[in-house]
């Protein structure tokens, strides 16, 4: 069906535009435009705006007071665990740093004591707790973890102390946003 044809069909059916305007011209309602109040000469007031009162002002003053002393804190704690983090790391070693470390503590151990440790060789074997104590005593004993402090200068007391800081500051920001 071509696409002028179409178009005739849906004349066919019944449509009959003249009617369709009555329709409409007897069925509209049109509504008048709203009259706004007189405003004085001087004033320039944004319709829907809210009034600022003094309060608010003081309010508004307060929070912004609130957010620069956060945000001033954040950058100290962030200072902070800068300097903890590298104090931090000088201390701990990476695994390659260690291994070197210690196969040269092991050699220097080796040769300064020659004689004593023939002497070792030479005696009776040790027994179990003799090597329960040297491979205890080979492998560094317990825990393996690094001594990392948990005082309130570590890094792990100012992250926690940063995340606090951070919540604090969204909800500063928050109401300050509310405040307009």
């Amino acid at each position: 069906m071509s696409p002028v044809n179409r178009l005739l069909t849906h004349y066919a059916i019944g449509y009959d535009p003249t009617k369709a305007h009555d329709y409409y011209m007897r069925t509209r309602q049109l509504h008048p435009r709203q009259k706004e109040a007189v405003q004085p000469a001087g004033s320039h007031t944004i319709p829907g705006a809210k009034k600022v009162t003094p309060e608010i002002m003081k309010q508004r003053a307060e929070v912004a007071q609130e957010v620069s002393s956060l945000q001033k804190k954040l950058g100290e704690l962030n200072a902070a665990l800068k300097v903890a983090l590298s104090k931090e790391g000088k201390h701990k070693l990476s695994p390659s740093q260690a291994k070197a470390r210690k196969k040269a503590s092991s050699k220097k151990y080796q040769q300064s004591h020659k004689s004593q440790i023939k002497n070792k060789a030479r005696s009776a074997r040790l027994s179990k707790l003799n090597k329960a104590r040297a491979t205890k005593a080979a492998t560094g004993g317990g825990s393996s973890k690094g001594s990392a402090s948990t005082g309130p200068g570590s890094s792990t007391a100012i992250k926690a102390a940063i995340a606090g800081v951070q919540k604090a500051l969204a909800a500063a920001k928050a109401r300050q946003r509310a405040l307009g």
